[in-house]
């Protein structure tokens, strides 16, 4: 019985490392876009 216990707080584990895993993506995206708005605009 102990297994179906764990089945959903590994769930929610997933789900939040998962949301981490988003999150630093979009930063790690974020980041270059604006380095390469500054490039373009100091090429302009």
């Amino acid at each position: 019985m102990r297994n179906i216990s764990e089945i959903p707080l590994l769930h929610q584990l997933k789900i939040q490392i998962e949301l981490k895993i988003a999150k630093t993506i979009m930063r790690m995206i974020d980041v270059p876009t604006v380095v390469l708005i500054f490039e373009l605009e100091r090429l302009v």
